[in-house]
């Protein structure tokens, strides 16, 4: 008689245990990641009105270093993408061995060929000079 009444007392008290632990619930899938951009538009949601980045398009520094064989200088080859011959202006930064920059030059290549590269060269004065950093690229008259 014990057994005909706690038989089905314990298998409603399983019962019960299972539904109350959802451990037949469905899972739920796990949350999307966040793109890049998702995550960009969020956080500033007007970035493409309010900055505007230059990118000089007539020429580009293909090559650039720093030579210490004697007096430091800077080296570099500049690719002239017009169909015309210019001159251009760079600021350069110029860095020591630990990436700290200790000073900038700004110098220009005359007359570099349509559509073609050009080498150039520079003395730099600071013979701590290790690193050169192009910072900004304009045509010049």
């Amino acid at each position: 008689m014990a057994l005909l009444i706690a038989t089905p007392t314990a298998v409603l008290f399983c019962a019960l245990a299972l539904v109350l632990t959802n451990v037949y619930a469905p899972k739920a899938a796990p949350p999307r990641e966040v793109s890049a951009v998702e995550l960009m538009a969020k956080l500033l949601p007007d970035i493409e009105k309010t900055v505007n980045i230059y990118a000089y398009k007539d020429a580009e520094i293909v090559e650039l270093r720093v030579l210490r064989d004697g007096a430091p200088r800077v080296s570099g080859v500049l690719k002239n993408k017009t169909d015309r011959v210019i001159s251009v202006e760079c600021d350069i930064d110029l860095a020591n061995v630990d990436g700290s920059r200790i000073s900038t030059a700004t110098e220009r290549v005359e007359k570099a060929p349509a559509l073609s590269s050009m080498p150039f060269e520079f003395p730099v004065h600071n013979p701590e000079t290790v690193y050169a950093l192009v910072r900004k690229m304009r045509t010049v008259q």
